[in-house]
């Protein structure tokens, strides 16, 4: 599982169904298109995502995440978001391995959401 580092402290990062519904719930989302795609998401869905597929990572793991969202947006910044936006291509890419997702440049303008069939 990839962990990313903040303020000292590796933390894991899990994608995961509970993570993306969670997502969804908060920001009363019902088309799941758009969440592959991180080039279509604001900074603050980004900041949102992250903080439930690091929720659920120390879920999974049986550790503590001491952070609420609004603290998570307090203690990261871009190195920890490039960190995520990493371990989001690479878990998305084991999920769906068949995606267009390119690793080396996942907020590259292409339309490549893994959800795209779940528009309603």
């Amino acid at each position: 599982m990839d962990r990313i580092e903040i303020k000292g402290v590796k933390y894991p990062v899990l994608i995961c169904w509970a993570a993306i519904a969670e997502f969804c719930e908060s920001k009363g989302l019902k088309d799941l298109s758009a969440i592959g795609d991180l080039s279509t998401m604001s900074a603050k869905d980004i900041q949102v995502m992250m903080f439930w597929c690091l929720f659920f990572g120390a879920i999974a793991e049986k550790e503590s995440f001491p952070y609420t969202q609004e603290d998570l947006g307090l203690a990261i910044g871009p190195v920890e978001v490039t960190a995520f936006v990493g371990a989001f291509a690479r878990q998305m890419k084991s999920l769906i391995p068949d995606s267009e997702f390119k690793l080396e440049n996942p907020t590259k303008k292409k339309n490549r959401s893994f959800f795209g069939c779940f528009r309603g």
